[in-house]
């Protein structure tokens, strides 16, 4: 399941709805938005957020929190795309993280040092850094 939806992303979700919704303010969407984040995915939140929008029966973004038939069509919107399996929603069996996963890039970069300092060098870390990093990881230091 995909983590619960983040500040930057209610945000992003609340200026798309009061663009469609202008006489609801983004402030109060955020407010409401995170006061559902955990009622489900946050595909399945702006999905819900979406489809209160889209009834002009409601007269605020309040609804967004409360259980309604825009939860319904969201929750059903999301298994019929999938949107649960979407990237970055599965996450690793072995380490329990969301993907991509630390820990699984942390042992591939491990195993392959020479990844390690192919990935650094293409975010312009500097040489000495990436000899410290490599130094750590063949002595088995964590971060």
């Amino acid at each position: 399941m995909m983590t619960e939806i983040t500040h930057d992303q209610a945000v992003a979700l609340a200026a798309l709805v009061t663009a469609l919704r202008p006489g609801w303010d983004v402030a109060g969407i955020v407010k409401h938005v995170g006061q559902a984040r955990t009622r489900g995915t946050a595909w399945e939140l702006a999905h819900a957020a979406l489809h209160s929008a889209e009834d002009p029966g409601n007269l605020t973004p309040a609804i967004i929190a409360l259980s309604g038939p825009h939860w319904t069509k969201a929750k059903a919107a999301s298994s019929a795309t999938g949107s649960d399996n979407m990237p970055g929603a599965a996450k690793c069996p072995e380490h329990n993280t969301r993907l991509p996963c630390p820990g699984c890039r942390a042992d591939l970069l491990a195993a392959e040092p020479d990844a390690a300092t192919r990935t650094l060098s293409a975010q312009h870390v500097p040489a000495d850094a990436i000899r410290a990093i490599r130094a750590a990881i063949e002595n088995g230091e964590s971060a």
